[in-house]
Formats: structure tokens, sequence, C-alpha cells
């Protein structure tokens, strides 16, 4: 870090006035110190992490060896209650989770889907919602599916008055 911060110094002092510096090229090594930095915070919380569970592991191997099973049912119990109130919240999002997915499926469906996985459920949903969404295309210069034979000029009479009420009734 020290190194850097030096490297930084000489680097300025060597331009002061800042003109020539090749910001491109500084920007990349600031992005390559930072990823260094963030690997070695991450090997460090990892390191930290498998320290605390041999620590753990011996800690519970001690106490069988030493055959003080108060203090280690007391260790396990809280061991217990923490992991169950993640479980508890877990299964408090899959069932909003789940519900969610339901609620996009026909009523029909729901029943049959119930005990479906979660990742079958998304799909399944998922799909649904894009057979969904297909609207079909009008094409131009039709009136609302109107069943012409032939053009309104070529009509007699009775057919335009035919088609006159047809089209009025599907209006309403």
């Amino acid at each position: 870090m020290d190194e850097e911060i030096k490297g930084s110094q000489q680097d300025l002092e060597s331009n002061p006035e800042g003109l020539d510096l090749d910001y491109k090229a500084l920007y990349f090594d600031e992005i390559q110190n930072a990823k260094k930095l963030r690997g070695r915070a991450q090997e460090a919380e990892a390191e930290i992490h498998s320290y605390q569970k041999k620590q753990e592991r011996s800690k519970i191997k001690n106490l069988q060896e030493q055959e003080q099973y108060k203090e280690l049912s007391e260790t396990l119990q809280t061991q217990l209650e923490d992991a169950n109130t993640y479980k508890e919240k877990y299964q408090t999002w899959e069932a909003n989770e789940r519900e969610e997915l339901l609620s996009i499926l026909p009523e029909q469906d729901r029943e049959a889907m119930h005990n479906e996985s979660m990742q079958s459920l998304r799909y399944i949903a998922k799909q649904f919602n894009q057979s969904k969404t297909s609207v079909p295309e009008a094409s131009l210069g039709m009136a609302r599916g109107s069943n012409i034979t032939k053009p309104y000029r070529d009509m007699d009479e009775n057919e335009r008055r035919a088609y006159f009420n047809d089209m009025s009734k599907k209006q309403r």
C-alpha cells in the first residue's frame, strides 16, 4: 500500500502540471489493484471462516472426550436455534413465492401444481405468461370481424341492410 502511494507521488513529482498523464492506463491500474485487494479480502474471510469451523469442531470433540454433555447440549441448542430462525424465514419466503406463482396459473391448475418444486412452478408460470401475452394481429381496413363475402358496392339493397344490421348488433 505504501509502495502504491509513493509510486503515485513520484508520478505527480515527475509531472507537476499533470498534462501528459495516461488516464486510461491509470484507470486500468486502479481496477487491477482493486481486484487484487478484493481477492485478498475474500481469501482472508474464507480462512477466518474455516478457522472458526475448525475451532467449533475441536471444541465439540473436546467436550465429548471430557464427557461434559450438558455444555455440549447447550452449545448445540444455541446453534439449532440460530438455524431455526433462518429456516422459518426461508419457509415463509418459499410459501409467499409459491402463492405468487400459483396465482398466475388458472384456478383448475392450482391444485394440481401445488406440490410441484419451485423450479418447476417458475418454469410453468413463465410459459403461461408467454402464451397469455400473444395478441392477434389486426389487418388494416377490416371492421371488427365482419364476414363480407363480396364488396359493398356489389351488394343489393337487402344484403346491405343485413350487413348493416349485423354490424350494429356487434357494436352493442
